[in-house]
């Protein structure tokens, strides 16, 4: 661990905030985390199959601190690096805290160097539907492929008369691995196709809780704001309820 270090500090010597002081440290940071909505299309996300229309972005920034005035106000000086979440992963995120190895996150600007605004991802050729029902099928095709292998040879060796024991023993092993593996191949890619599916369709429903928690606050704070003049002539007092206020 280095050394602990002390905040440099410069007094203001002219302007609105003459004799404040500012100070600034390495390790002064700032994290704020805003939520978004998008249309079109919507937006695709590193560890999703979904294309999100909501999520929330977080952006770690460098900070100094301003003291004026006997207050102390935090405030931010340059990006370090900033991510995007799906709702989804952002619960998951909270709830992870001391387990697992990490939660997927789109980077969208961070510094490595110079500072890298990163592309956006496009859509996979494949659904992770499709790449599961191929992986399945190319676990089946093998399967037969073998077992068809060994069903040719033994064809051969009845043909040319040479069937001995040994090779009679050998086929049967593999014939025997390729039938009792099969089950299990089929299996072990059934259930994590099951998986995927299900894991898609919780991240989708919170997606559209999500949508719909926000629709329903903004069409809260709407309404209110047109009840405003009926609350005043029912009380005989004004109600004033400004657009962004909170109820």
């Amino acid at each position: 661990m280095s050394a602990a270090q002390a905040p440099s500090a410069t007094i203001e010597t002219e302007g609105p905030w003459k004799g404040d002081t500012n100070y600034e440290h390495p390790a002064f940071g700032v994290a704020t985390v805003t939520r978004w909505t998008a249309g079109g299309t919507g937006f695709r996300m590193f560890g999703s199959d979904l294309s999100h229309n909501v999520g929330l972005t977080i952006k770690i920034q460098l900070a100094g601190l301003h003291r004026g005035l006997s207050t102390d106000r935090v405030f931010p000086k340059g990006t370090i690096v900033e991510w995007t979440m799906s709702e989804s992963q952002w619960a998951r995120f909270v709830a992870s805290v001391g387990n697992g190895s990490g939660i997927p996150v789109t980077l969208r600007h961070y510094r490595e160097g110079e500072f890298v605004n990163a592309p956006l991802i496009a859509a996979p050729e494949l659904s992770r539907k499709e790449v599961h029902g191929q992986e399945m099928a190319d676990r089946l095709k093998q399967a037969l492929k073998d077992a068809a292998a060994d069903v040719e040879l033994l064809g051969k060796m009845i043909e040319e008369g040479r069937l001995n024991k040994k090779e009679l023993r050998e086929m049967h092993g593999r014939l025997s691995r390729s039938i009792g593996y099969a089950p299990g191949n089929v299996k072990f890619a059934f259930d994590t196709f099951v998986e995927a599916v299900e894991t898609v369709v919780d991240d989708a429903k919170t997606e559209v809780e999500a949508h719909v928690g926000h629709l329903a606050t903004r069409l809260g704070m709407e309404q209110l704001r047109q009840l405003a003049p009926r609350l005043a002539d029912e009380h005989g007092e004004a109600v004033p309820l400004q657009p962004g206020a909170d109820a």
